[in-house]
């Protein structure tokens, strides 16, 4: 059997002006006022909301031992965690951490992102 060409499409394409809400948004702030941590006790928050976010924060840090441009490990990981595609045979792939932050980002009710910047 073949697969359905929208089962290998990455979401992360298929942005439409259609999905965005018409109210304009209030500005994120107060996150630049949070201290630095590690990349783990930074996605403490976020457990809860993201499926097996552990393993993706493991994967990204063993991926980034020798980072470049002066980056920390957990800096580099980061980045690497943001952009990392989730297994894309699941229904995780939707619950990557780039989509569900961008989905939050959307939300006109702005407390849901403060589990994002503690």
């Amino acid at each position: 059997m073949g697969t359905s060409r929208n089962e290998n499409i990455n979401q992360r394409y298929l942005f439409s002006i259609d999905d965005e809400s018409e109210q304009l948004l209030e500005p994120i702030s107060g996150y630049a006022h949070e201290p630095l941590l590690s990349l783990e006790e930074a996605c403490e928050p976020l457990l809860n909301i993201i499926s097996r976010l552990p393993v993706h924060i493991w994967i990204a840090k063993q991926n980034s031992k020798n980072p470049s441009d002066d980056l920390t490990q957990d800096e580099s990981a980061a980045i690497r965690l943001y952009t990392m595609e989730w297994d894309s045979n699941t229904k995780e792939a939707n619950g990557s951490l780039y989509a569900h932050l961008n989905r939050t980002l959307k939300e006109i009710d702005r407390t849901k992102l403060h589990p994002w910047f503690r």
